[in-house]
């Protein structure tokens, strides 16, 4: 559960026409532990959104890059280039 006074970090930003509710559920199986939200961003096309994490939720266990890395490359990999609603990730 995320605290009511939450900070979150963000990471870096996603592409998808994919709705916001799978999104977060590719993540929650990833690593259930972490405080994930996406925050719209205006893009004009297709929907954007910057992936922000919840400060306390990856302490100690890997850096913001590392976090990045692991979250970017599940979303890309269960929503692939080759398939419609694919995930374009946007480093930071």
């Amino acid at each position: 559960m995320t605290a009511p006074h939450a900070h979150y970090a963000p990471l870096g930003t996603i592409e998808s026409d994919v709705p916001v509710p799978a999104l977060l559920a590719t993540l929650q199986t990833l690593r259930p532990a972490w405080h994930i939200r996406l925050a719209p961003v205006d893009s004009g096309t297709k929907p954007r959104y910057r992936v922000e994490i919840e400060q306390d939720a990856s302490s100690g266990e890997d850096s913001h890059i590392d976090t990045w890395l692991h979250i970017k490359s599940a979303l890309m990999a269960s929503f692939p280039a080759d398939k419609p609603n694919a995930v374009t990730a946007i480093d930071p």
